[in-house]
Parts: structure tokens; sequence; C-alpha cells
């Protein structure tokens, strides 16, 4: 006779009485009996580790003098840093100029560009206040220049309102390229390299004498004929 033997490890988290099926072999006609297993609850009152769930209990929920202290200079950080950007964006911010006698728009906007020097390329405040004095100027030169106040649009909403304006395609295009660029780097830190900034102001000084070059024509054909 043969002897077929197994050995099977059986874990349960449930009492109760659990049963195997019958197992046949190929080649024996006869199948085995089903095999009964008993599972009774384990005895943990002598184990120290085991705890029983309990119930859920309330929690009294109390003043922490320490946490207090914690998110009030948490907060009073926060209002500095904020006064502290206020103080910044309003020391870069530019009131409209009045210009002199026989000035015209882009000759001061010409003044202001040759006052930029060029910022440190490893400095991303400097190259911050650079794209910042860029689109002042720019944004005081349109408000000279076409008699419309821009200083509260957007990038979007200017971008919309120049876009009506006759003029180059391609100089006009690489100004709005521009004005993204400056958005990057004042809102999302970006970094450009050396050769973007030298290409900002050129690309600043194309549009806007390019928009006083229309105007100007504009205004000398509007002039009435004399007889």
């Amino acid at each position: 006779y043969t002897n077929y033997s197994q050995t099977i490890a059986v874990t349960s988290f449930d009492s109760g009485n659990w049963q195997f099926p019958t197992l046949a072999i190929a080649g024996i006609h006869q199948a085995t009996l089903p095999i009964n297993i008993d599972v009774v609850p384990a005895d943990v009152s002598q184990k120290k580790d085991y705890n029983d769930i309990k119930d859920i209990e309330e929690i009294v929920i109390g003043t922490n003098p320490i946490l207090i202290g914690i998110i009030a200079s948490i907060a009073l950080f926060s209002l500095c840093m904020v006064w502290l950007f206020m103080s910044k964006r309003k020391h870069l911010s530019m009131a409209t100029p009045v210009l002199k006698s026989n000035q015209s728009p882009w000759q001061w906007a010409e003044q202001e560009l040759n006052k930029l020097g060029q910022p440190d390329p490893y400095s991303a405040l400097e190259t911050k206040q650079y794209y910042a004095m860029l689109n002042i100027i720019s944004r005081t030169f349109f408000t000279l220049q076409l008699k419309e106040k821009n200083i509260q649009l957007t990038t979007g909403e200017w971008m919309v309102n120049l876009n009506k304006i006759q003029g180059d395609g391609a100089i006009k295009n690489a100004f709005f390229k521009f004005l993204r660029l400056g958005d990057s780097v004042r809102f999302a830190k970006y970094l450009p390299p050396s050769y973007e900034n030298q290409n900002a102001v050129a690309t600043v000084e194309q549009m806007l004498q390019n928009v006083s070059s229309l105007q100007e024509n504009f205004h000398s054909n509007s002039q009435p004929h004399q007889r």
C-alpha cells in the first residue's frame, strides 16, 4: 500500500466549524473522507499586549496656549510678508508723468528705457524688478499715447486692447511674447538667460516706436487740407 501525507496550517479569525471537502486522487477510485475542524476562541486572558475594542470617547477641546502662540506667530509673519510685497510693488509703481513742452510719449519712454541697466543674470530680484519696470514704462507710454488707462488691466485684457492697433504683425507678436515672459518672471519666478533680457528692451523699443509712428501718421493725415 502507499501512504500520502500533507501538513496544512490553518489560521482563522472567526470561531466555528469548518469542513475540508473530499479529495480525489487520479488512479484511485476511492476518495478521502471530509475533514471537520472546530475553531474555538483563543484564550487571551493571560496576554498583557491584548487590548479589546473600546467605545468611542468624546474629546474635550481645550485651549492650548502654545498652539495659539504658534498660530498667532504664523499669522503675524504672513501679514509682514504681505506688507513687504505691497511695499515693493508700490515702490516700483510710476505715476503718469507730465510731458515737457514738445516732448512726445515716445521721447519720454525712450529716456526711461535708456536709464535701465542690464540686470545681474544670477539675481532673481533684479530680473523681476527689471521686467516690472519695462512693463510699467510700456503701460505708461500707451496711457499717454492713446489716452487710455491700462494700469488696472491684466496682461490678457491689455493684449486684447493692443491687438486692435494696426501695425507690423511681427513686432506686435514679439511684444506679446515679451509680456508673457514678463509675467513668468514676475509671478512664476522664471529666470531667463541674459540674451532674452537684452532682447526685451529692443522688443519694447520697436513696439513703442512703431505705435508712435502710426499715431503721428494718423494725426498728420487727419489734418484738413488748406486751400
